[in-house]
């Protein structure tokens, strides 16, 4: 009697695997390891009743991740795939300071090893290569930084145009483009307040400014009020001056925000979020946002947050 067709596959399937398994090369096994940790960082399927269990399995599996990792490196140092895996831990460095586990020292500067590594497969030159331009740190919003940041995103896409992270690359870039003119040529904004102050740049100049794009629920913005306070009234009688402009779409919550946080600078609203005209025309896409306008009325700072107070002291010094 011949098997049913089921078993047949089944003990087919069966016999496949095993020759797959035997045909597998050390390498190949380890590599599956790193893989298989990768993926149970990545996809957990387990469910955490609290955050300390939470941390716990990332704390594990952190550490199972290295231990397959290392033990890859170490019998087969030349494996090329070695940089994908150091790739990724290193992107998991900010969870391993938030969690208290160790980062190693060699992953830090993953990306130029990367780049510079003649037996990277090109896949995970892209990505490193993208993660460079995403996570520039270099560029602080000085027309310098913005200007060799565009450059550096112009030769990512030119030279890797299949990545899958290019149309947020291609967006930031737009983005940043937009702001250009406005380094070179004062400028233009007008409008009325709400508590029916009439703002205009234009008569603000000869003094720094900063704009201030924010909500009432974005957390972040939120935080760094107490900076913009701090800096409004150390320097406002020295020439600064707050304008805000808030992605708010409730006026009510707005405008109960700002009477009892006591913000004395004008806010800009128009009740459509980040549909707004102002955000459209600057590019704004995420806040908070934190731009610094210097005495000539052209755009100084793009990124001021956490540095409001000293970047302020540096423009009025100017």
């Amino acid at each position: 009697m011949k098997p049913a067709l089921p078993l047949f596959a089944a003990l087919l399937l069966s016999l496949t695997s095993s020759l797959h398994a035997a045909d597998a090369s050390p390498a190949d096994a380890l590599w599956e390891k790193v893989s298989a940790a990768r993926q149970a960082l990545t996809s957990p399927t387990k469910q955490f009743q609290n955050k300390e269990e939470a941390k716990e399995y990332y704390k594990t599996s952190i550490a199972a991740y290295d231990a397959a990792y290392s033990e890859l490196v170490e019998k087969f140092p030349t494996d090329p795939r070695r940089w994908s895996a150091l790739l990724f831990e290193s992107q998991t460095n900010s969870s391993r300071e938030e969690l208290g586990v160790p980062v190693r020292e060699g992953s830090k500067d993953a990306i130029t090893q990367i780049l510079n590594a003649p037996d990277a497969d090109n896949r995970t030159k892209s990505e490193a290569s993208a993660l460079r331009v995403m996570q520039d740190e270099t560029n602080d919003g000085s027309t310098a930084s913005a200007a060799a940041w565009e450059k550096l995103a112009a030769e990512h896409l030119e030279k890797y145009p299949l990545s899958p992270r290019n149309a947020m690359i291609k967006r930031l870039l737009a983005s940043s483009q937009l702001t250009t003119p406005y380094r070179t040529k004062p400028l233009d904004l007008k409008f009325t307040a709400l508590d029916g102050r009439e703002v205009d740049l234009e008569t603000l100049r000869g003094k720094v400014v900063l704009i201030d794009f924010w909500a009432t629920w974005c957390g972040p913005c939120v935080e760094e009020l107490p900076h913009v306070t701090k800096a409004y009234e150390k320097y406002r009688d020295k020439g600064f001056e707050v304008v805000a402009i808030s992605l708010d779409q409730d006026r009510g919550a707005l405008e109960t925000f700002v009477r009892q946080n006591n913000l004395k600078w004008p806010q800009h609203y128009d009740g459509k979020g980040g549909d707004g005209e102002l955000c459209k025309r600057f590019g704004i896409e995420m806040i908070p946002v934190m731009w610094l306008i210097n005495k000539q009325g052209l755009l100084a700072q793009t990124n001021a947050r956490g540095k409001v107070e000293s970047e302020v002291e540096r423009l009025l010094a100017e």
